[in-house]
């Protein structure tokens, strides 16, 4: 009986639940009934706090990824949670506090400071709320493994104070520094940043060497972090211009359109996507519009919400101001997300909605009477690019070369200048740098001076022997035959070459004394040169976005805005008129129309599908009419396309008769000894049969005249709209803009090449009023580009003057 009620006994105990056992004495204060006690951790060893991961984005999956992957660090941050295991249920604990907010600083994709001297300088917007939070600075690079350490230096300077200095010396991998920004440094607007190197090879002291060593820069480890909680917030229009770059130095801007026709508002969203253009002036922009969900912008994006205000009213917290009666633009929360601010674009009707457009844009619509004295890139580099409308000296101080001295081996310094769209002189004229500069006297034989324009070189000029010199007004000339219309980089570089190079010790290489100054009292001299325009010609629209950018009255524009490719051709047409109002530097009036008939005697825009194009429009741009049925749907037959390679490679070879050969020798030494390439032997320019592109282009820009023989059309098409988009976004990037050329220009996607081909003839069309001074030189330069013209004007000139000659003698002498 005994052990009957003991096994009883056991037995009740063993049913009573867990939670109903007493709990341990706690001092702590009471909780509320509805939350659950976190476990205590071990008193012996106390664990680490997990990491925190980030959330995905409303629009995204919700299943977690295998392994977490690194997120932005601007994402925000929800409330912690923790879960009652017998329940199900989660509960609300306090909410972390806010990460601080990272800006990305570099403008481009990628950023290699290389050879022994190299600087790079450009200008980053903030907002004055970020201007006056505590920020640090990170950088990250990774340096050449023949890089020496000892004497190498990586500076980076904000607004000319210096934050970051260090040893060069990350060859195994990518190291990143960080700095405390001393407070009051950073201000509201622009803010120069400045990144230098100062290399030296370990073992090497020989030229050659100097192209192996650099400093690669990270951009997606690159940034300013921002401690206040409101550095993420725009808040002010021109806190547009604080929108920055994401980690490949693109920006993006996302303008959301409520559900409709999208038709009659094409105009409205492409005069907006100017003014935000401008506003943020970034050198990688593109512009999406997007209809159904509004996306939440990430690093370097912006989303706008553009119409009524009762279609946008249920997207935002508040809408901003009296948007149900007035014209309205202002900064909002998102619905979806009220830490994220979008910029709000509104009024009580469509109507209401452009006179919003237009009161942002009149702040920064430059009137075409003021005229630029300088073209800006500063958020791609400082200083500004000054502006040559006529000859003119300009010294190097003024453009950003300041006075330095050099120990190396090779030095290397830019700057860049502007041309205007009727720049006409790249056949005969002739630049000068009036060089003030010193070079020691252990600097011998072989070192020289070489100019580079736009990459081309330009010019070398030997130094003296020995002993040294002080240079003062030394003039090194150079061809502008390389120069374009818009922004041009002038290089020089000091080739200096001594005899303790070829001791090349470990201690000479390390404490070099300086062999080399210059100093910024030099100065460059451009002479007086023709302009008149020479169309059709991609350069000028490449440069300054001309004809569009001095447009008194809209050009029309000629677009498909409605059909299934409507959002992607206006997304497209957004981007570029976005590029070509930085171009400008004001918003380039436009006017959409659908007739080319309209258009006869005016410059104008087509931007499409191949084949919406209207008829008659190709021919006129020396592009084949059969572009709108066969290009896309070119087969290639790889083996076909194989035995073309090796035919077209043996008739290389071996194919040319002897006086082809004969012909191609004879070229080569015109152009080596009188620098005449084959192309100026002719009579006048000629142009090109109706081109047709190749299957692997995805986008082609081509150039025409109007049916009124002196205007210009311009045309932006691919096969299809998909490619036109993505085209476009890489025509207008920075590197891709500067490929623009000739009078036809392809892309090709999978290779991520341009090709420049000729189109048709250019002819002169007059710019500027007429005077005998500018006739001159425009007669002089097309003289030069045509030699056969002007060998044969010679020969006439001889021969008048033999007639002339004849007669006269023919009066006198013994006969009379």
């Amino acid at each position: 009986m005994k052990c009957f009620l003991g096994a009883a006994a056991l037995l009740m105990l063993a049913t009573i639940p867990l939670q109903a056992q007493p709990a341990p004495f706690d001092m702590s204060p009471e909780r509320p009934a509805d939350t659950v006690a976190p476990i205590p951790p071990q008193a012996t060893t106390p664990a680490a706090p997990p990491p925190v991961a980030r959330p995905a984005r409303p629009s995204q999956p919700t299943s977690p990824p295998a392994t977490p992957a690194p997120e932005s660090a601007n994402a925000p941050r929800p409330p912690s949670q923790t879960v009652d295991d017998e329940a199900g249920t989660a509960t609300t604990a306090e909410t972390p506090a806010a990460s601080p907010f990272r800006r990305h600083i570099l403008p481009m994709e990628s950023l290699v400071l290389a050879g022994e001297i190299a600087t790079r300088s450009w200008s980053i917007f903030l907002t004055a709320e970020q201007a006056a939070s505590p920020a640090e600075l990170a950088i990250a690079y990774q340096s050449a493994i023949f890089v020496a350490p000892e004497p190498s230096r990586l500076v980076v300077t904000i607004n000319g104070t210096k934050v970051i200095e260090e040893a060069v010396a990350s060859p195994e991998g990518v190291k990143q520094l960080k700095a405390t920004i001393p407070a009051g440094l950073l201000l509201p607007g622009a803010n120069d940043v400045r990144f230098a190197t100062s290399l030296r090879h370990r073992t090497d002291c020989t030229i050659s060497s100097t192209y192996e060593i650099w400093a690669d820069i990270d951009p997606a480890q690159t940034y300013i972090e921002f401690a206040a909680a409101d550095a993420s917030q725009l808040r002010r229009t021109e806190d547009i211009g604080a929108v920055g770059a994401d980690a490949l130095g693109r920006t993006r801007f996302h303008i959301y359109v409520p559900p409709g026709d999208i038709s009659p508002v094409a105009d409205t969203i492409i005069r907006l996507s100017e003014g935000l253009a401008l506003l943020a002036s970034m050198p990688n922009q593109t512009i999406d519009v997007v209809r159904d969900v509004v996306p939440v912008p990430g690093d370097g994006e912006l989303t706008v919400l553009l119409g009524p205000a009762a279609d946008l009213a249920s997207r935002v917290t508040a809408m901003p101001g009296a948007a149900t009666t007035q014209p309205t633009f202002g900064f909002a929360s998102l619905q979806q997300d009220p830490t994220v601010t979008v910029l709000v674009v509104t009024g009580p009707d469509w109507n209401a909605v452009d006179t919003a457009i237009q009161r942002m844009l009149a702040p920064i619509d430059r009137p075409l009477s003021v005229s630029r004295s300088a073209l800006t890139e500063r958020s791609w580099r400082t200083p500004d690019s000054p502006l040559f409308l006529q000859g003119r000296n300009v010294t190097f101080q003024e453009l950003g070369v300041d006075t330095q001295e050099f120990g190396g081996r090779r030095f290397r310094t830019d700057f860049t200048i502007g041309m205007p769209s009727d720049f006409y002189a790249t056949a005969y004229g002739r630049g000068t740098i009036l060089l003030d500069a010193a070079y020691a006297g252990n600097v011998g034989t072989g070192s020289h001076f070489d100019i580079y324009v736009n990459g081309n070189i330009a010019t070398t000029v030997p130094l003296g022997s020995s002993g040294g010199a002080v240079l003062e007004n030394f003039p090194v000339e150079f061809t502008m035959r390389h120069l374009r219309p818009g922004s041009n980089e002038i290089v020089i570089e000091a080739i200096l070459m001594t005899e303790d190079d070829t001791v090349c010790s470990p201690v000479g290489n390390g404490e070099e004394k300086s062999r080399f100054a210059i100093f910024e009292t030099s100065e460059l001299q451009i002479p007086d040169f023709a302009r008149i325009h020479s169309i059709p010609d991609l350069a000028p629209t490449r440069g300054v976005g001309s004809p569009y950018n001095r447009q008194a009255e809209p050009f029309p524009l000629l677009i498909e805005r409605g059909g299934r490719n409507g959002e992607a051709v206006i997304s497209a047409a957004a981007t570029l008129l976005g590029r070509l109002s930085v171009l400008a530097g004001r918003p380039v009036p436009f006017i959409i129309q659908s007739s080319p008939a309209a258009a006869a005697a005016r410059d104008a825009l087509f931007i499409g599908t191949a084949d919406q194009m209207p008829a008659g429009v190709l021919p006129r741009l020396s592009v084949s009419e059969a572009v709108k049925t066969d290009w896309g749907n070119q087969g290639a037959d790889p083996e076909s396309a194989e035995e073309s390679v090796i035919a077209a490679r043996w008739q290389g070879e071996v194919g040319a008769g002897r006086w082809q050969q004969r012909l191609g020798e004879f070229q080569d030494w015109m152009t080596a000894k009188f620098d005449i390439i084959p192309e100026q032997i002719r009579l006048r320019p000629v142009g090109e049969a109706e081109f047709m592109p190749p299957p692997s282009a995805t986008l082609m820009i081509a150039q025409g005249m109007s049916p009124s023989g002196d205007k210009v059309w311009t045309a932006f098409n691919a096969p299809t709209a998909a490619d036109l988009t993505a085209g476009m976004e890489a025509v207008t990037a920075h590197e891709g803009w500067r490929q623009l050329g000739d009078s036809i220009t392809t892309y090709d996607a999978a290779t991520q090449t341009f090709t420049q081909i000729h189109g048709a003839a250019p002819i002169l069309v007059q710019s500027q009023p007429v005077s005998f001074s500018n006739l001159r030189l425009v007669a002089a330069n097309w003289l030069s580009e045509n030699v056969l013209s002007y060998a044969g004007l010679l020969a006439i000139v001889a021969l008048l003057l033999g007639l002339v000659t004849t007669a006269f003698v023919a009066q006198l002498g013994r006969r009379k």
